[in-house]
């Protein structure tokens, strides 16, 4: 065998262990924000299908030699062909998904729904939605401090929560590390400087915290 043969079989070998690594590294940091929640919602869906694709790309150029082939570069072009067909069934799934979610789910999402569009009946049916909205309560995160850290208030109040501090705050409903909805409301994001309101809709008493920083949580207490 000549020396070049050897040196080229080392060089694909070295390859194939760096794209073995790093596919892993790729699968493991997904699995990690996931099974962690270090991330919800569309910015987690967004970092998974970017991490899909990075695998993807390496395994079709360093396993499968895309791109090589000496004799017309049939294979690149049936794989982009593919590619495109795929990311369009993806895409397409994903929205249709998204939509049939926030149109045909379950309650608190209908309830949502008919809060934000002002619809309180429906064919004299009450939609849980409130006609007329009161007083307003205002709640303020500072040093990773809620103030007041518990809120009072009456059916169709609505509350403000506005975020002092200088990173952006991941606000969720529930007790950390579960997440619960709050009359359809499920994450609120919240930038430095930024403000978010909320109408009580639904009795009882809940806690919101920040997803990032559960330290930083309050409660509101919702009466008729």
């Amino acid at each position: 065998m000549r020396k070049s043969d050897t040196t080229k079989k080392q060089n694909d070998v070295f390859k194939y262990v760096i794209g073995f690594l790093v596919c892993i590294i790729l699968t493991i940091i997904p699995y990690s924000l996931v099974m962690n929640e270090s991330l919800t919602g569309g910015k987690l869906l967004y970092v998974v299908l970017v991490f899909a694709f990075l695998q993807l790309f390496i395994q079709m150029f360093v396993f499968l030699h895309l791109g090589r082939e000496k004799k017309p570069l049939y294979n690149t072009v049936f794989f982009a062909s593919t590619f495109f067909i795929i990311l369009i069934v993806v895409v397409g799934s994903i929205f249709i998904i998204d939509h049939l979610h926030y149109n045909m789910s379950p309650e608190d999402t209908t309830h949502y729904l008919a809060q934000r569009e002002n619809i309180s009946q429906v064919e004299g049916q009450e939609t849980g939605a409130c006609s007329e909205l009161r007083q307003n309560h205002s709640v303020v995160i500072k040093d990773g401090e809620v103030s007041p850290i518990i809120t009072d208030a009456n059916l169709c109040d609505t509350l403000t929560i506005t975020n002092n501090d200088d990173e952006t705050r991941e606000i969720a409903f529930g007790s950390h590390p579960s997440h619960d909805s709050y009359a359809g409301e499920e994450e609120i994001s919240l930038r430095s400087g930024k403000s978010e309101t909320i109408t009580l809709s639904v009795e009882g008493t809940y806690s919101f915290h920040d997803h990032l920083d559960p330290d930083t949580y309050g409660y509101f207490i919702v009466s008729e």
